[in-house]
């Protein structure tokens, strides 16, 4: 059981861990979308995205109930999936470029990653992603890359792209201004910060 001090710190990360995660990733994305591009731009966002890892990793040594920690990091992660997906969709509706394209091709690749899980050990998942080959009537864009196939091979797509390059190129009809993804951000982070700091009071009684 921890003493009053131990408790307090373990409150302070239930509570802080999540929200800091967030903050870290949300400002490491909006310097790859937003910032001019120089030297500073790329370290600024590898030193964020660093903290963002250390910070998450920070998460799984929380005294707390196993399960509930888990809920709250699968709460964390869509906080953070939402919160880049909003930055990335303001970043087209703000600059972004129609354009219609000729789908070449669609291929179709499946990624592993390893990482720690919410219990401290190593865990594997896998992605599929479409790369779509694009002939587009303007803009330098020559692939779009989607977690789903978005037209078959021979057929016409409307796009949105970013003549910055920031930012990847998406179909046109599901460009945004990034509000909802910010509002399930915002209620992400809430369910994990309650989560956590639930979970160390339930684990103190």
């Amino acid at each position: 059981m921890l003493n009053r001090r131990g408790l307090v710190l373990n409150l302070v990360a239930a509570a802080g861990q999540p929200v800091l995660v967030v903050g870290l990733l949300a400002g490491a994305d909006h310097v790859a979308a937003h910032w001019p591009d120089s030297g500073w731009t790329g370290a600024v966002s590898v030193i964020l995205l660093v903290l963002t890892g250390l910070t998450w990793l920070a998460g799984i040594v929380l005294a707390a109930n196993p399960l509930i920690v888990f809920v709250g990091a699968v709460a964390s992660m869509v906080a953070m999936s939402a919160v880049t997906s909003s930055i990335d969709d303001t970043a087209l509706y703000d600059r972004g470029v129609r354009t219609i394209c000729d789908v070449t091709a669609v291929d179709r690749r499946v990624e592993t990653r390893s990482h720690y899980d919410a219990n401290g050990t190593w865990s594997t998942s896998t992605t599929a992603y479409y790369d779509h080959r694009l002939r587009c009537d303007d803009g330098p864009i020559e692939k779009m890359t989607l977690l789903s196939r978005a037209a078959e091979a021979g057929q016409r797509l409307e796009i949105t792209f970013d003549p910055l390059l920031k930012v990847n190129p998406v179909p046109a009809d599901t460009v945004t201004d990034g509000s909802g993804s910010q509002q399930l951000a915002l209620i992400a982070t809430l369910v994990a910060v309650l989560t956590r700091v639930g979970g160390v009071l339930w684990s103190r009684w």
